[in-house]
């Protein structure tokens, strides 16, 4: 099969599209074969060998989120309900997403919707879990709520958009390009804004609602070295800042939380517990079931291009997830 493999940790150019043996699966496992797979930013950190737990060399990257169809069901899972020809998404992977064909854990497969395509499968797990563990377990949401997502346009932000909206939420969005604020605004925003214009602090507390309110209840940041301090000057008392992404350090004054009495929580998706896991799921499908949640697929780049993808993630304003396709 094809794979791409980092055979030395450093830069997108690491990642060789290669010839690679195909996996075999367990009696407990599953074969499946790769028709999209969700570019994570945990991907480039992993690549470049700067992650806590990054990959002994060389590997397969990407370990969570991809959808295929299952073509080789381990002997002890016969009696299960997969079955060949399946398709799913995954929330793992033992072997490696960026391939061809990969084996993941039977408790890492999944059902995917027949309204949901591969690469809007492809996106479902980290962007969508990461949106739950923020939002209700971290960040416990309620009707009415004011809810700004600093960063609101890429894969974790749509979903945290789609979930205050499901939720009753009043939901206030911002994103640095026009593209990706006009997709807040059509997933239900009630007002967006652009993170890089000079002001835009002010501009969120001047709105009524949220002066009313003494600012937001609830903050998803996904940039907290960029963003926290501003984010303290938009709580509202006893709200709530739950850090989901961040690349760096960042000085605050203490006396700003305690002046809110506001909490400030951090999220990681890997350490969600089997019970959040199976809770995260079943809102998940209930959601696709009922219409009200739709994954967004962002740029779309061949498995050949994963350097242009990483590239992206990083650097690039991308409008929901990244995905590579096989």
């Amino acid at each position: 099969m094809k794979a791409i493999v980092v055979s030395q940790y450093g830069g997108p150019e690491v990642l060789k599209y290669v010839d690679h043996p195909k996996p075999t699966p367990s009696p407990n496992q599953l074969l499946i074969q790769v028709k999209a797979i969700g570019v994570n930013p945990v991907d480039t950190y992993k690549r470049a060998g700067t992650y806590a737990n990054s990959p002994k060399l060389p590997f397969i990257p990407g370990g969570s989120d991809a959808a295929g169809i299952i073509v080789e069901i381990g002997s002890n899972l016969s009696s299960s309900s997969f079955r060949l020809n399946q398709r799913v998404f995954t929330t793992g992977s033992v072997s490696g997403t960026y391939a061809e064909y990969m084996i993941c854990e039977s408790s890492d497969v999944y059902p995917l919707p027949d309204n949901i395509t591969f690469e809007e499968g492809a996106g479902l797990w980290v962007p969508y879990g990461t949106a739950f563990r923020a939002m209700k377990i971290k960040g416990a949401v309620k009707n009415g709520q004011i809810v700004l997502v600093h960063g609101a346009s890429g894969g974790v932000g749509t979903g945290c958009v789609q979930m205050g909206k499901q939720n009753g939420a009043w939901v206030i969005g911002t994103a640095s390009s026009e593209e990706g604020r006009k997709l807040v605004k059509q997933l239900g925003a009630e007002a967006v804004f652009d993170h890089r214009k000079e002001g835009y602090v002010e501009e969120i507390l001047a709105l009524e609602k949220v002066r009313e309110n003494g600012g937001v209840d609830l903050v998803i940041e996904m940039l907290g070295n960029v963003n926290l301090e501003k984010d303290l000057k938009m709580v509202a008392r006893n709200g709530r800042i739950v850090v989901v992404g961040n690349r760096g350090r960042i000085e605050i004054n203490p006396r700003d939380i305690m002046s809110k009495e506001c909490i400030i929580t951090g999220v990681m998706l890997a350490l969600d517990s089997v019970q959040e896991k199976e809770e995260t799921v079943a809102w998940l499908q209930d959601g696709f079931a009922k219409g009200q949640l739709k994954p967004t697929a962002g740029k779309l780049f061949k498995i050949q291009d994963s350097d242009k993808a990483h590239i992206e993630v990083i650097e690039g304003t991308a409008t929901g997830k990244v995905i590579i396709t096989v």
